[in-house]
């Protein structure tokens, strides 16, 4: 099956690579193994253990591959990884606004899904040195401009 890849390590796809796949509408994943891997002019294509028809392939459109946290290289000072910002808490100087759910793209920029404190639908706060004051991960705590919601 061809990946798009998100990755620059191609030895991610090698023979033998332990991934972990999405189940569709669950948030739980599988183990799996690459048993072939090789590069192609539209990205990686590989072969998973256990699925060998066109047909169970087919089944895998869709879904994400992943791999372990601790395999993954540090990040940049002022980047993060979507799963660092999850369960954060949002304070507008002293109140407390919500908790992100995740960290989304759009076509514009990366933006913050965050549950409101009591409540209520999702809304979205760009992830933008503008907007985003500070990340402590430490604390779980990312800070707005006190006006940013009124």
């Amino acid at each position: 099956m061809l990946v798009r890849s998100l990755t620059d390590r191609d030895e991610r796809f090698a023979r033998g690579s332990e991934l972990f796949i999405s189940q569709p509408g669950e948030g739980t994943k599988q183990p799996v193994k690459v048993a072939s891997g090789r590069k192609s002019a539209k990205g990686p294509l590989i072969r998973l253990e256990g699925y060998t028809t066109r047909e169970q392939a087919r089944e895998l459109n869709g879904r994400m591959l992943y791999i372990t946290a601790s395999e993954l290289a540090m990040p940049e000072d002022g980047s993060y990884y979507g799963f660092q910002l999850e369960g954060c808490t949002v304070y507008a100087g002293e109140r407390l606004v919500g908790i992100v759910v995740k960290l989304a793209e759009s076509r514009a920029n990366a933006f913050l899904e965050v549950e409101p404190e009591g409540g209520g639908d999702d809304f979205a706060i760009p992830f933008v040195k503008e907007v985003i004051l500070s990340v402590d991960l430490e604390r779980q705590r990312i800070e707005i401009p006190e006006n940013f919601l009124e």
